[in-house]
């Protein structure tokens, strides 16, 4: 981080490039942090420019956007009102202007001493963002907050497979997880087949506890997680016996990564069933 330097005694030695240096600080400072938590390439919208539909106009609020490629700085968009009916291929757009304001230096010759960027928000041809068109489609912004949660999140599933013989209910299929750091979850996919139910307790007997995963360091939730599984035989839930209803599975994730699924014997000739189900666990 760049800053000035205002406390020594003597007499400060104060140039223009002085205060270039101190207000780069900032500017550095505002961006890098937008930078860090979006991904490259994304126009955002930091702050403001929320809308709303007011009879046949949309009034965008006023707001500051971060727009890679285009401008190295943040910048203020005033916002607008729009019509919401507007002439073959026009959308609503953001429309930023670049203004330099001359004066005349020491030696006669007239130079630009600022550069302003306005932005508002008005209609125009359509443009996708690009990086390079002051003009672009105000649908190509996206939120700050959700591109951030974009940026702290895995994308891909790692995978644990699920396999056992007769014996241990002759299961197969796999367990999927992975995180997010900025909701601070694991999302967690399980689709497991059981091949031999009669291997597992029955129902009266409060079924059988068995883990199928064990996730590694890193994934393990600081409390245990009771989660709603689904049971099925082809598309119909499983029917336990004569005397219970419907048999739906839970899973247990427990604080060293450890991941249960109940299973039951069953009743009624059922010889095989699936268990599956997607959730999200806090990691608090």
């Amino acid at each position: 981080m760049d800053k000035m330097i205002f406390s020594n005694t003597g007499g400060y030695p104060l140039d223009l490039d002085n205060l270039g240096f101190g207000l780069s600080g900032i500017i550095d400072a505002l961006n890098g942090f937008v930078k860090a938590t979006v991904p490259a390439a994304t126009p955002v919208i930091v702050s403001g420019l929320s809308y709303a539909v007011v009879g046949s106009d949309t009034v965008y609020q006023p707001g500051w956007l971060y727009l890679p490629g285009l401008f190295t700085d943040l910048i203020y968009c005033a916002g607008g009102t729009v019509a919401n009916v507007l002439g073959p291929g026009q959308v609503h757009s953001v429309v930023c202007n670049v203004t330099e304001l001359p004066a005349t230096y020491n030696d006669g010759v007239d130079r630009a001493i600022t550069s302003t960027v306005t932005c508002t928000v008005s209609y125009a041809p359509d443009q996708a963002y690009d990086g390079a068109a002051t003009t672009f489609r105000f649908a190509d912004l996206k939120p700050y907050l959700p591109q951030m949660g974009v940026l702290t999140r895995e994308t891909a599933w790692t995978t644990i497979m699920v396999t056992t013989g007769a014996g241990s209910g002759t299961l197969s299929g796999s367990v999927k997880y992975r995180k997010n750091s900025f909701t601070n979850q694991l999302e967690i996919m399980v689709n497991v087949s059981v091949g031999s139910p009669g291997d597992f307790a029955d129902i009266a007997s409060g079924g059988s506890m068995t883990t199928v995963a064990t996730l590694p360091s890193g994934y393990h939730p600081n409390n245990s997680a009771t989660v709603p599984l689904t049971a099925l035989t082809g598309t119909a839930p499983v029917h336990s016996n004569n005397i219970y209803s419907y048999y739906g599975s839970v899973g247990y994730l427990n604080t060293t990564g450890a991941f249960q699924i109940l299973f039951m014997s069953l009743n009624g000739g059922v010889s095989s069933y699936n268990v599956s189900g997607r959730f999200f666990v806090g990691m608090d």
